[in-house]
């Protein structure tokens, strides 16, 4: 992140380097190295660490214990809706992104997530239990066991995610303000038919992969107030997400953030943000899949120290204020991001 000479690279590092506190495709808007724009034939290297859990069921209602999550039976081309009861999910995810500075107004970035592991818990229908959360076994119209079990079963996928290659432009840059725009395309080179132990197709948000192309894209405006060490951004990101060959669709997204960044005297760097997101529903052969889509507020501190010149080390906590879901769906809890990143 660091450049000694003050070129349109070293402006860019003062003025937008600490507004986006996550990468391009571990969590909108949240800044790492790869997310400015370098000077001419310096490269940036960044592994990060994302780590979220989500537990609490939003929206069903106070003593609602029937089963409110829909469960999509691939094999079969059929949505069955209360099929389960969420428990709770837990995403973890360490990535590598790679800038390259092109010229002096455009940096090429790559993003692979090297390893994607996401756990479910929920509670299944009685008849259901010992079986494939796939195939499923007697529900409230079937008349059979619709009570839920007594435990909670656990689901899982790991592997490799989808790649993300883009670039970002210095649209214009003074040694107070600068307004970056990123464009990119999400390959799907993550798996996104990983099956269960019983051979069926596991539900998709724990594939690695979403199996579809989508092209992402956010503008980014900071300014330095005065000639304080203080500055503020305004930032907005969205997504918009192809139709995989399972028929399925990840809704598109929307980021807003606004937030403020302290250089201190010292190597620490402080910052602070309010962020609004919002995805639309999931649909599964075009027709809206119950239980997805959310808008949640959130506030996010961080802090990024300078171990060394062009080696750095951060660390952001994006914690949800507020959240409002479709139907009833787990809440969002601390989502953290920690990392190295370094330019040479």
């Amino acid at each position: 992140m660091t450049s000694r000479s003050f070129s349109l690279g070293a402006a860019l590092t003062l003025i937008a380097s600490a507004a986006f506190p996550c990468g391009n495709a571990n969590c909108p808007l949240v800044t790492q190295s790869q997310d400015s724009v370098k000077s001419k034939g310096v490269w940036s290297l960044d592994f990060g660490y994302r780590f979220m859990r989500q537990n609490g069921l939003v929206g069903a209602g106070p003593g609602d214990s029937r089963p409110a999550a829909p469960l999509i039976d691939f094999e079969r081309q059929i949505v069955l809706t209360g099929h389960h009861s969420d428990v709770s999910m837990r995403h973890s995810l360490l990535q590598v992104d790679v800038g390259y500075g092109v010229s002096s107004r455009v940096t090429f970035n790559l993003s692979l997530p090297l390893l994607t592991d996401r756990a479910h818990e929920q509670f299944d229908l009685q008849g259901n239990v010992g079986t494939s959360h796939n195939l499923h076994g007697p529900s409230n119209a079937a008349g059979g066991e619709a009570g839920l079990a007594s435990s909670p079963t656990s689901h899982g996928g790991k592997g490799v995610g989808d790649l993300q290659v883009g670039a970002a432009l210095a649209a214009f840059t003074t040694s107070r303000h600068s307004l970056v725009v990123r464009l990119g395309v999400k390959a799907p080179t993550g798996e996104h038919k990983v099956r269960d132990s019983f051979g069926s197709i596991d539900r998709p948000d724990l594939q690695p992969g979403s199996g579809s192309w989508d092209a992402v894209g956010a503008a980014q405006y900071q300014r330095r107030i005065r000639d304080s060490e203080w500055s503020a951004s305004l930032g907005a990101w969205g997504g918009v997400n192809g139709t995989n060959d399972l028929h399925y669709h990840f809704g598109n997204q929307i980021s807003l953030a606004a937030g403020v960044v302290r250089a201190t005297p010292g190597r620490l760097r402080l910052s602070a943000q309010v962020g609004f997101h919002a995805s639309a529903r999931d649909t599964y052969l075009a027709n809206a899949v119950p239980a997805t889509g959310l808008r949640t507020w959130t506030f996010t501190p961080g802090a990024r120290m300078r171990l060394s010149p062009g080696v750095g080390a951060y660390m952001f906590a994006k914690i949800p204020v507020a959240t409002r879901v479709n139907d009833a769906q787990l809440k969002p809890r601390v989502d953290i991001l920690a990392g190295f990143s370094q330019t040479f």
